[in-house]
């Protein structure tokens, strides 16, 4: 038997390519998880000093609604991601304690489908959308910033959910019921 024999029954017998390309998108989530929560932490240290600024001097900050708003959109759009891959997303215990394990499992994969044909959705509007600001060449009023990096980073976060949940369904499908975040 040769080593890629070897290789490819090991991967196959621990879901070896499947598990790494996993891992690999956790960390990927992780990571920009955080990027997302120090954006958020960017947009409120930005207001903050804004509103302070305004109380002090009197003045204000030029324009930090369009940061502010850069950053809430990298927040939301690169935490999302995050949320699917550790299976953080709302359930309704109350009425998922009552069905049996088995049924449980099978409503996870169901439900993490239909949230990556969601987030599909969403991302193909997105593009649509996206592409008509890119061809008007849309930018804010005050820092004249492209709108597009707006679309980019949202566009961003919904292909990474899309992963992130299909990854979730095939966890769950090949390897069992997948760990739920607490």
């Amino acid at each position: 038997m040769s080593e890629l024999d070897q290789l490819d029954g090991d991967i196959r017998s621990t879901g070896g390519m499947h598990l790494t390309a996993t891992r690999a998108l956790a960390r990927v989530t992780f990571w920009l998880g955080l990027a997302g929560v120090a954006t958020l932490i960017v947009a409120i240290v930005l207001t903050c000093a804004d509103i302070l600024w305004r109380r002090l001097v009197g003045g204000a900050f030029v324009d930090t609604f369009d940061i502010t708003k850069l950053c809430l959109v990298a927040a939301a759009s690169l935490s999302i991601p995050y949320g699917f891959t550790q299976g953080a997303h709302i359930t309704v215990d109350i009425v998922a304690d009552k069905f049996p394990k088995r049924l449980r499992h099978v409503i996870d994969i169901v439900i993490s489908v239909i949230s990556a044909a969601l987030m599909a959705f969403l991302l193909w509007l997105s593009w649509q959308a996206a592409m008509l600001y890119y061809a008007y060449g849309d930018t804010t009023l005050n820092l004249q910033l492209p709108i597009i990096w707006y679309w980019a980073i949202f566009m961003t976060g919904l292909g990474l959910a899309v992963l992130a949940a299909l990854a979730r369904a095939i966890d769950a499908a090949l390897c069992g019921q997948p760990e739920q975040s607490s």
